[in-house]
């Protein structure tokens, strides 16, 4: 009789511990799914709050900077057109703020930087080596050497990117 209770109580405590196992592993799974559910929602998000972003720009304002300072090869000479012309000077200010702005949200991981890449990678990158000159010198002028650093941050890795 003794024999027979401790087989049933043997028996009750694998079948016990095969549930609980059977639990963990499905608590494991189901955790280990909702990261995964998660951080692909993170990455869609990242994604669509990219393309917001650069929808809302204004597409004109970098054609028509760019319009004006093509034929310009000598820094010194950017300088000193963007210096006299206020009207370009307001535009260009704009236009690297909002550059410095979409730098900020790819490097602290807000935006992505493949949508980046494929909207505007190019012209983000031309603009951001074009415009070096004239960086330089606000930054030198404003005493701020952090000036449009982020642009060149991610102007630096989006142009590392395949």
């Amino acid at each position: 009789m003794e024999k027979t209770n401790e087989a049933e109580k043997a028996k009750k405590f694998s079948y016990k511990l095969a549930l609980e196992l059977l639990a963990a592993i499905s608590i494991t799974f189901s955790i280990t799914w909702n990261i995964k559910v998660n951080k692909s929602q993170y990455e869609w998000n990242k994604k669509i709050q990219t393309v917001q972003f650069l929808e809302k720009r204004e597409k004109s304002n970098l054609r028509l900077i760019n319009q004006r300072i093509n034929n310009v090869n000598n820094p010194d000479s950017l300088i000193k057109l963007i210096n006299e012309d206020s009207i370009l000077n307001a535009q260009i200010r704009s236009q690297l703020n909002e550059f410095e702005d979409l730098g900020i949200g790819y490097n602290i991981e807000i935006y992505d930087g493949e949508v980046i890449k494929k909207f505007i990678g190019t012209s983000y990158i031309k603009f951001n080596k074009n415009m070096q000159p004239y960086i330089k010198y606000a930054r030198s002028k404003n005493n701020n050497p952090n000036l449009y650093k982020e642009y060149d941050i991610c102007s630096e890795a989006l142009s590392k990117m395949k």
